[in-house]
């Protein structure tokens, strides 16, 4: 289902450069140094969560993030910081990180993580760009489940590779349609260990006064995060979570 999501989304931006592909100029390469945050964050749903068999289900979940692109030859490396905080309630009975709720818990999750990517240019056309992405993401995992009697709480960091596909379509002159794809996965019979993250979206650059491309650069659209991880598999302890949320987000960059 996520692999089908990503060719989706692949195939559906692809069509859209093309079809806006005759009224556009030509893609520069961006040597630029932007850095740049989310506005007001992502807000979705956080669902299937799992510790034990506890299930956690449609609660809001937060996300801000930097970013930070540095152009070095024909690549970009780009440096994403994000945190996704999310508080919620367990429904039914499980065991996690060794205690057990019979009754269900409150339960904090925190998701901090630096993902380094780097984008490489494989197809330049006169208003197309496709790019591959090769990197990962250190992963900080911080979970907290509670009641009135007990506490237990979970902390961990892990690395987590990642590749995936940008395609970008220019629109107008400063204005650029784009589809991602960010995919990894380990699954086995015994552990699901994935991320999986699926955004499509409109940048626009606003230029400085003295109409150069030194200004600003404005990002909006739709993102699409799933990561699943297990941890102390077979253990008395062990602890899974599937997070899987979905928004719409916009994003302010300065580019220097």
């Amino acid at each position: 289902m996520r692999a089908i999501a990503a060719v989706l989304a692949l195939a559906l931006s692809w069509v859209a450069a093309s079809r806006c592909a005759a009224e556009s100029i030509n893609l520069a390469d961006d040597h630029e140094l932007g850095l740049g945050g989310m506005i007001g964050g992502l807000t979705g749903n956080l669902s299937g969560f799992t510790a034990g068999v506890g299930t956690f289900d449609n609660d809001r979940v937060n996300q801000y993030a930097l970013q930070l692109s540095v152009p070095i030859g024909g690549t970009n490396l780009d440096l994403d910081l994000r945190h996704l905080q999310s508080t919620t309630i367990s429904h039914g009975s499980f065991s996690f990180d060794g205690g057990f709720f019979p009754g269900g818990a409150n339960v904090d999750l925190d998701l901090t993580w630096a993902e380094i990517l780097w984008r490489f240019h494989v197809l330049e056309r006169r208003a197309m760009r496709l790019c591959l992405l090769a990197g990962g993401r250190v992963l900080s995992t911080h979970i907290t489940a509670s009641t009135t009697t007990h506490t237990a709480a979970y902390y961990a960091g892990h690395f987590l590779p990642e590749g995936g596909a940008l395609l970008e379509a220019q629109l107008y002159p400063r204005a650029r349609l784009y589809g991602l794809v960010k995919y990894f996965d380990l699954s086995s019979n015994q552990d699901g260990q994935h991320t999986l993250e699926v955004e499509g979206g409109l940048t626009y650059c606003v230029p400085a006064p003295n109409d150069s491309y030194i200004g600003w650069r404005l990002t909006g659209g739709v993102r699409y995060l799933d990561i699943q991880f297990t941890d102390k598999i077979g253990q008395p302890d062990q602890v899974q979570f599937d997070i899987a949320t979905t928004g719409p987000f916009i994003e302010a960059a300065r580019i220097f």
